[in-house]
């Protein structure tokens, strides 16, 4: 089976570039720039973990089973994890440090309480 990933490969590259040139801005200890790093991180692992389970999808007779199972549930565990981050980083534009905390942990709970539902 051949799979085409290349869109994956190509955000890899740009995510590289982009974490490159935002380590410099990440110095100040602000909320909005923590938030952005995060951000940043979490886009990348499910993007790297994407390209590493469909790489693996594509060789299954060579690769164990549980090693892509583990990717897989790296990559489907981080992609709703990306909504919650991109949300406090909206937050932290917008409300100052006590107001995020408390709206991050209600948004968190909240897709606690989704995610265990369904």
């Amino acid at each position: 089976m051949q799979w085409d990933i290349t869109a994956e490969f190509v955000s890899a590259i740009i995510l590289c570039i982009i974490l490159t040139y935002a380590r410099k801005g990440a110095l100040l200890p602000t909320i909005k720039n923590l938030a952005f790093q995060y951000c940043l991180q979490v886009t990348f692992l499910s993007v790297i973990a994407n390209i590493i389970s469909t790489i693996m999808l594509e060789h299954y007779q060579e690769v164990p089973v549980i090693l892509n199972m583990t990717f897989l549930l790296i990559y489907y565990l981080s992609t709703p994890m990306m909504g919650v981050v991109y949300f406090i980083y909206t937050l932290a534009n917008f409300y100052d440090k006590g107001n995020i905390k408390k709206y991050a942990l209600i948004l968190v709970c909240l897709q606690l309480f989704i995610f265990c539902w369904y």
